[in-house]
């Protein structure tokens, strides 16, 4: 019986390596994620290539988060974008109240 070609082996016989092998290569990118939700029906499986300061950030955001694992991070910050487009699509102004003043938080100019 013949093995099935993973992603990886695809990648590297396309690409010149794996998807890990061209990061390692360069200098912008350097750390990986690889999101896996085996155990859900229909799940996407994702093989995330971030720059360094994006990883040190999704890791710090896990930190202060308390977090399980860094794919929950992700999941929230998808939950949390959706709301403030779906917000942003009514109309709706960001604000955020700083040293008692209320401020209109420009994400979107």
């Amino acid at each position: 019986m013949t093995a099935k070609p993973t992603p990886d082996t695809r990648a590297k016989s396309s690409a010149g390596g794996t998807p890990s092998d061209q990061a390692a290569a360069s200098d912008e990118l350097v750390e990986t994620v690889d999101l896996k939700e085996p155990r859900v029906a229909n799940a996407l499986r994702l093989h995330l290539v971030l720059p360094p300061r994006s990883a040190e950030r999704l890791k710090w955001l896990k930190d202060v988060t308390e977090a399980p694992s860094l794919a929950e991070v992700i999941r929230n910050a998808i939950q949390l974008y959706e709301a403030v487009i779906r917000e942003h699509e009514d109309g709706n102004k960001l604000m955020i109240e700083r040293d008692g003043k209320i401020e209109r938080y420009n994400l979107f100019y």
